[in-house]
């Protein structure tokens, strides 16, 4: 019977048997469990036989199926092919805070062939078989990682004109926003969200999402008054529990600090934008003239933060940290300059006795931080570790 095949193929699952586990679903054509064996498969580290697994229900199961199969393999190139650029867990500058930051994402090497075998498949399937959720996944690749901007603005507006879904509507809208301002074209960015801003299909958080794209369009246009403004009256709509809420203060942080100083403010500003733009060496370059510019010590802490976190992600790690050491910081990147540097040493170099002597030296010197429990945590583990 099935359900005596499907816990046959379960125990040999079970036992290590794979290959016998997967020929015995396949000769019954029960695709629904091999798409659970092939996300087991997934978890277990197997991604080569996983892939095949997802790649063989696409091309012949049933169409709901082969957008479940498409929905998981998408899912897991990602979790297998980005690099993750955020490996400093308290240091890191901005953390996925989009004014500061890229939405694109480096690609494994080593993995970089599966990207472009799961696009052959993709495109292969006819627009009619694939759900608009596996469609938006697809969009993702081609943007952030592929950085094919005009295939994935394709994407998206065709998710955005047939989608019913207001949420998925919204999320299309806001990334055919990132890709014109990717491609550096801030003025159809605005007039995008212009026309968008009063559209009654959206609700009042919808439209204070895409008041803060307008307002990401102000920063890089280095509008800063009007933006600190239009922030102040958004922050009231969020409760302070709220992920949304501390961005929006850390970004009001920064505009305070260059509030008298909008000819470096507008250099400034220009540099987020490259980083926006994946143009982190014309960033990194802006930034270091900045430095031998401006002449206020907390504005060169947060240049200085900021250019040493950029090093770190190109994986220029010893010029990242002659950087950190070359500036005596101020304000809270006083701290956060010893935490990035513990975690350097602790996370990128292994190096736990400079870690250790960072972290202790953080926690020795500045007792009262925010940062105080999670430096203890990593110490007190690294330290026992060392004694293992």
């Amino acid at each position: 019977t099935k359900e005596a095949k499907i816990i046959l193929a379960d125990f040999y699952f079970k036992s290590k048997r794979l290959d016998d586990a997967i020929n015995l679903l396949k000769s019954q054509d029960l695709m629904s469990e091999l798409l659970s064996l092939a996300q087991n498969i997934d978890k277990l580290n197997q991604s080569n036989l996983s892939n095949e697994l997802y790649m063989y229900i696409i091309e012949n199961g049933e169409k709901k199926i082969a957008q479940k199969a498409i929905f998981e393999f998408a899912k897991s190139l990602e979790k297998k092919s980005f690099i993750d650029t955020n490996k400093l867990p308290i240091s890191e500058f901005m953390k996925n805070n989009s004014f500061f930051s890229s939405p694109f994402v480096k690609i494994k090497k080593s993995d970089s062939n599966l990207m472009h075998r799961a696009m052959a498949i993709y495109d292969s399937l006819s627009t009619s078989k694939i759900d608009l959720n596996s469609y938006y996944r697809l969009a993702e690749i081609q943007f952030r990682a592929l950085e094919d901007l005009d295939s994935a603005y394709r994407i998206y507006n065709e998710i955005y004109s047939q989608s019913f879904n207001r949420d998925l509507k919204l999320k299309a809208l806001k990334r055919m926003i990132d890709v014109i301002l990717a491609k550096g074209d801030l003025k159809s960015s605005r007039e995008i969200l212009n026309n968008q801003i009063n559209n009654k299909i959206w609700n009042k958080n919808d439209k204070i999402e895409l008041r803060m794209k307008q307002n990401q369009i102000l920063f890089f246009e280095s509008n800063l008054d009007f933006l600190y403004d239009d922030l102040s009256i958004i922050l009231k709509d969020f409760a302070v529990d709220k992920p949304e809420y501390n961005e929006i203060l850390d970004i009001m942080r920064v505009l305070i600090v260059f509030r008298n100083e909008q000819e470096i403010f507008e250099k400034y500003s220009q540099a987020q934008f490259k980083i926006h733009q994946n143009k982190r060496n014309e960033a990194i370059l802006l930034l270091n003239n900045l430095i031998i510019e401006c002449d206020d010590i907390l504005i060169k802490s947060i240049i200085n933060y900021q250019l040493s976190t950029l090093l770190v992600q190109q994986n220029e790690l010893d010029t990242a940290i002659s950087q950190i050491k070359s500036f005596e910081h101020e304000g809270i990147y006083k701290e956060l300059s010893i935490l990035l540097l513990a975690e350097i040493y602790d996370y990128l170099l292994n190096d736990y006795t400079n870690a250790k002597n960072n972290y202790y030296n953080f926690l020795l010197n500045h007792p009262s931080s925010i940062y105080q429990e999670p430096a203890r945590l990593r110490l007190k583990k690294i330290t026992e570790a060392s004694f293992q």
